[in-house]
């Protein structure tokens, strides 16, 4: 009983730790930061388009993930984002997200890759993704999710004719560190990547701590 009793209390003091805690990043164009775009806007250096992102622990066990988008100055965009996708886990499902708010009009779940709805989308290329739609007003797509951050794949367009379109520089590459979110993304061979932080397969720490709990119990049963 001791054992699990300093099991439980270092799991307080570990959710305490992580409390307040947020992981950011961006990507951006036209000046190579991450992101390769199409359309006489987002590829001008007049305007160019930025995603940055923030996800944070709630004090439930669960994430919050929130992507912004601006233009090159961290101004209002001029042609805003219709819709974009992030690649997610291939078994996260629709109860695997929720409490979506900001500008979301709605969102779906799916595999995307090349269509006429996603103009410039990577060629011979496909994703599990969530794709969030946006309203006009465009300040911010955020949502709730147990599963927490990896690192992931990024597209998007506006609704202009001819469209913009942008997604990250390495799309479709093999992350060799992906699911460690406080960390620079590397490839298979140690080189940099251009990722974003999405919703992964990994419980949330409530989870992780009643786990690890239960092999102890074990453990201390096998040894009485």
């Amino acid at each position: 009983m001791k054992m699990l009793i300093a099991v439980f209390i270092g799991g307080a003091v570990a959710a305490q730790a992580i409390a307040g805690l947020v992981w950011s990043g961006s990507l951006s164009t036209p000046a190579n930061e991450g992101l390769i775009s199409g359309g006489q806007t987002w590829n001008s250096a007049g305007e160019g388009l930025t995603v940055s992102w923030v996800v944070s622990p709630n004090e439930d066990g669960s994430w919050h993930y929130a992507y912004t988008f601006t233009n090159g100055d961290g101004g209002v965009l001029t042609m805003r984002v219709s819709h974009f996708i992030i690649s997610v886990s291939d078994n996260l499902t629709a109860e695997d997200v929720f409490s979506f708010s900001g500008d979301v009009e709605k969102w779906t779940i799916g595999t995307f890759g090349p269509a006429a709805g996603n103009p410039g989308f990577p060629q011979d290329k496909t994703m599990w993704g969530l794709k969030l739609d946006l309203q006009n007003t465009q300040l911010a797509a955020e949502f709730d999710s147990f599963r927490a951050p990896m690192w992931g794949d990024f597209y998007a367009k506006d609704g202009g004719n001819p469209k913009n379109y942008a997604y990250n520089t390495d799309f479709g590459t093999a992350v060799a560190n992906p699911n460690a979110y406080w960390q620079t993304p590397v490839d298979m061979d140690g080189n940099p990547l251009f990722k974003v932080l999405v919703p992964d397969t990994i419980p949330e720490p409530a989870t992780l701590l009643l786990a690890g709990v239960g092999m102890l119990v074990l453990l201390g049963k096998r040894f009485r």
